[in-house]
């Protein structure tokens, strides 16, 4: 059958006489002219024609017979308008998604035939064939989607003919073809056609790979079927274990054969030639097939499994110098490497092999039995992974001035071979324990010699050892700091002791390079820092008085980025623990540096928009525009700082404060860094000296912020009420700081409680509301609304303004999400003002039992109930006699829910008063209630 299949594949090439029902009296052949020339016509520089041509296509797709015809111009290879075969092959593969099955995806009737279905099916292999790279995938991506919904049941044939193309490669852009097409289809195999497929294609994939007249790059492809047919089996072996075990038991012993002559270190002579791209795919693809055997087949194939991992960790080792000399040496030999892509995007180097082979290694580390393999090699394998966190040129040359990318690769990276290699190190720590750290200190001791022969040699690149050195006990410094405590607890010498590392650092490190602000050793001294600062949980009081020196030296103003990123993660662990008698003498110099830096911002960031306006690009020097990782860096340095010492920030406050807050107020799009940026607030706010001229300073930029919401950008208006608390909060109670911030905003926030519709707005509107309160209390009553005075009528309208900003959020119109945020504001306005609240109880009561009955969510609910809780304290016989004599409040028939709950269905009669309902919704909801009252 899949013989006769392939036989009429080969004769369908030309134009069939089959007649059409769509186009009256026309034939395949006239509907495939005029496909031709609508697509040459799509292609035009003119738009009218283009448009029109385009019209033209999606009205043909709901004719019959149109897929078809489309199918035979994209496989036709005479006569064609170049680039019109390759349009046809993408409008091919929209058609088949809108056309090929109803009630699917992006279907768009009418439906394909059957008859017409069973053409294009027959036409389509034959694309895999097809000279062009891009027919061929095309081809085989439109086989795969037909594959969703035709295979088996429809296209019985087809893995015939795919694996039939493999078995006679008749030529080498069929097999490619076909391959292509198989690694589509392997990571949608179900598990009914897995036993069918897989003994019918591993054999034939097999000869592939061990055929010496094939090409690596067909090789490659066919390893990349194999893998994917590997992780859809690795999916399935948890729930069919048994079953997958038997299939693969045959299949599996002549593949490690082959995983091992591939992997073989001396079949590429790694010290005599760079590996080619196809070289590197083979392998790649290789290491990934036996990374899953070993995650997921480790059982099945038992003993035979240990050659090719001893080969993939012989690799390991042997590609150690040639990556050193190709990536991470000042002038390497990368472009030797011949880097290439393949179809998948995949990039096919020897960084990405090694990359491959540390996951491999990774994943025998975290196998239960077949870590034993890796320890007897311990020392070795820690040693190696130090050479290959070295830093590469091309990172050098991407940090030295970009702090942002510096900041973020070091916090977000997990792909290169550096950032690997320290997740390695972290899964060696937890499947060896503190063996890892004797191997560390072992592998320590040893480049750091090396390093000091390379630089006595005059090398360029000596410091990269020392670095990576310094990167790796960073890396696994918490794990180092447990151990070290727990073998004092024990009375036992720890494998790695820290603060001899770190007085080495200090030593060697901060003493002899910290006075070099520029060239290759600003990575050494900001590495040296940075790993102080991981250290510092354990760190001597004597060692922070010298590494504080030295992050002073570093925040100099023409520092570059690593000296920058360091100092600021040194300060923020050192300053809070370092005696108040040695930290003095630094906190100007600090100031003044962290301040530099952040006014530096603000110049670059004046910069680029006045470049921007002007059309030209920035000359700017330290930070980027675009830094929010590293100014983030620089506001938590900050925060410890002025959390330090209180006289020391008063007179830094009045250039530290605006500068501040134009940063929260530029960058509060971003919630980690405005958030950084309100907490520096709000220590100069806790602090009573910078208080007052903080508040002259930020209430009315607030105010005109919050005055005209309307204007202002995204999130800016909650961010500054939430900046309005912070500064309410230490304001002393009563007093003139707490007026004139009520006499600046409170109209306004009233204003925003009363008529945003933003959830968002409406918490931090009644957050704001609560700090007034608080630091105005029962004085502000009659401070007005205006905070003038108001005359006689001012503690009514305060009032009021506080009622009807409750009594909105507890509408029944209104969001439960923002409604849950009148509770805690009626809580504050029961304990600040008693005797006034005390006429208005009855409103408040049937406001809160009315929200609470129509309530949906169990947590608004629940933040009700307290404050009928907090009543009950306060007069209980007066609180039941008002709720029994009030009526049941109605339920809420709202636009959306238009249905009434139904009470009584229980076989209980519905509430008829207040006291009946609160009661119900009390007992019913008292598991939800958090805290005690």
């Amino acid at each position: 059958e899949n013989d006769r299949l392939r036989r009429e594949s080969r004769h369908s090439v030309g134009r069939s006489k089959t007649r059409l029902h769509g186009f009256p009296g026309c034939r395949i052949a006239a509907m495939e002219d005029q496909i031709s020339a609508a697509l040459v016509a799509s292609m035009s520089a003119d738009e009218n024609t283009r448009v029109s041509a385009e019209a033209q296509l999606t009205q043909g797709g709901t004719q019959p017979g149109f897929g078809l015809a489309l199918t035979k111009v994209a496989l036709n290879q005479q006569g064609a308008v170049p680039g019109t075969r390759q349009l046809a092959a993408v409008v091919l593969k929209k058609y088949i998604k809108e056309h090929w099955q109803a009630g699917e995806g992006r279907f768009f009737p009418p439906q394909v035939s059957d008859e017409e279905k069973a053409g294009i099916r027959e036409l389509l292999p034959m694309g895999l064939g097809d000279p062009s790279g891009k027919i061929r995938t095309a081809c085989g991506m439109a086989i795969a989607t037909i594959c969703v919904w035709d295979w088996p049941q429809a296209w019985p044939a087809l893995i015939g003919i795919l694996i039939g193309a493999l078995r006679e490669r008749t030529s080498e852009d069929t097999v490619i073809g076909a391959l292509r097409c198989l690694a589509m289809i392997a990571g949608d195999l179900e598990e009914g056609q897995v036993p069918t497929v897989v003994p019918l294609l591993f054999p034939e994939l097999l000869q592939i790979v061990t055929n010496v007249h094939v090409s690596l790059s067909v090789k490659r492809r066919a390893l990349a079927v194999m893998h994917s047919v590997l992780l859809t089996l690795g999916m399935m072996s948890g729930a069919h274990q048994r079953a997958v075990r038997d299939l693969m038991n045959p299949l599996l012993p002549g593949w490690l054969e082959v995983f091992s002559v591939i992997l073989d270190p001396s079949s590429f002579k790694l010290n005599q030639r760079p590996i080619s791209s196809n070289q590197c795919g083979v392998l790649l693809e290789t290491l990934r097939c036996l990374t899953q055997v070993t995650s997921y087949f480790s059982k099945t194939a038992g003993e035979a499994l240990l050659s090719p991992l001893s080969r993939a960790a012989a690799l390991f080792h042997a590609m150690a110098p040639m990556y050193a000399n190709a990536f991470v040496a000042t002038h390497g030999n990368a472009r030797a490497f011949d880097d290439a892509r393949d179809s998948d995007g995949d990039t096919l180097s020897l960084e990405t092999v090694v990359a491959q082979v540390i996951e491999l290694v990774m994943a025998l580390v975290e196998h239960p039995w077949l870590s034993a393999v890796v320890a007897p090699g311990l020392d070795d394998t820690v040693y190696q992974a130090l050479g290959y966190m070295c830093m590469t040129s091309d990172q050098e040359e991407s940090w030295r001035h970009d702090s942002n990318q510096y900041v973020a690769d070091e916090d977000d990276d997990v792909s290169t071979v550096r950032a690997m290699c320290g997740l390695l190190l972290d899964e060696l720590c937890d499947r060896f324990g503190t063996v890892v750290l004797s191997s560390l200190q072992t592998a320590c001791a040893r480049r750091l010699i090396e390093s000091g022969q390379l630089r006595l040699s005059g090398d360029p690149d000596w410091w990269k050892g020392r670095e990576a050195t310094m990167l790796a006990v960073g890396v696994v410094a918490d794990f180092a700091l447990d151990a070290e405590q727990a073998a004092a607890a024990e009375h036992k010498q720890p494998a790695f002791v820290t603060n001899e590392f770190l007085q080495s650092v200090l030593t060697r490190e901060l003493s002899e390079t910290n006075n070099t602000t520029a060239g290759n050793n600003s990575f050494l001294t900001g590495r040296a820092l940075w790993v102080a600062a991981k250290l510092a949980p354990g760190a001597p009081p004597s060692a922070a008085l010298a590494v504080l020196a030295a992050s002073v030296k570093a925040l100099a103003p023409n520092a570059e980025a690593p000296l920058r990123v360091g100092a600021c993660r040194a300060l923020a662990q050192y300053v809070p623990v370092a005696p108040k008698t040695s930290l003095a003498p630094l906190l100007g110099a600090i100031y003044q540096g962290l301040g530099g830096l952040l006014e530096s911002h603000e110049q670059t960031r004046a910069a680029a928009e006045a470049a921007q306006n002007a059309g030209t690009a920035p000359q700017t020097a330290g930070f980027d525009s675009d830094d929010d990782d590293s100014l983030h860096l620089v506001l938590e340095a900050m925060l410890v700082v002025v959390r330090a010492d209180d006289d020391a920030a008063v007179p830094w406050s009045t250039v530290l404060a605006p500068t501040t807050l134009r940063l929260w107020a530029g960058k509060v799009s971003d919630p980690l860094l405005s958030a950084t940026a309100r907490d520096v607030l709000e220590a100069l706010a806790n602090n009573p000296k910078c208080l007052p001229g903080l508040l002259m300073l930020a209430v009315p930029t607030l105010a005109s912020i919050i005055q005209n919401p309307q204007a202002q950008p995204p999130m800016l208006v909650e961010s500054s009420l939430d900046v309005m608390c912070v500064l309410l909060r230490p304001a002393p109670s009563g007093g003139e700081s707490a007026r004139a911030c009520h006499a600046a905003c409170f109209a306004a926030v009233v204003q925003l409680a009363l008529t945003s519709d933003d959830v968002g707005v409406l918490q931090s509107a009644a957050e704001c509301l609560r700090a007034f309160l608080r630091s105005g209390g029962e004085a502000s009553l009659a401070w007005g609304v205006d905070g003038s005075g108001g005359g006689s009528g001012a503690s009514g309208d305060v009032l009021r303004s506080y009622l009807d900003a409750a009594a909105r959020l507890l509408s029944c119109e209104m969001e439960e999400g923002a409604s849950v945020f009148a509770a805690p504001l009626l809580g504050q306005m029961l304990r600040r003002l008693p005797f006034q609240m005390r006429l208005v109880v009855p409103e408040v009561v049937v406001a809160v039992v009315s929200r609470a009955r129509n309530a949906k969510q169990p947590n608004l609910v629940a933040a009700l109930v307290p404050i009928l809780a907090r009543l009950v304290h306060s007069d209980t016989d007066a609180l039941v006699q008002m709720l029994a004599s009030t009526p049941a409040p109605p339920f809420f028939v709202s636009q959306v829910h238009t249905q009434e709950k139904e009470e009584g269905s229980d076989g209980v009669p519905p509430a008829t008063n207040a006291l009946d309902t609160a009661m119900r919704l009390w007992v019913t909801h008292q598991a939800d209630v958090q805290g005690a009252f």
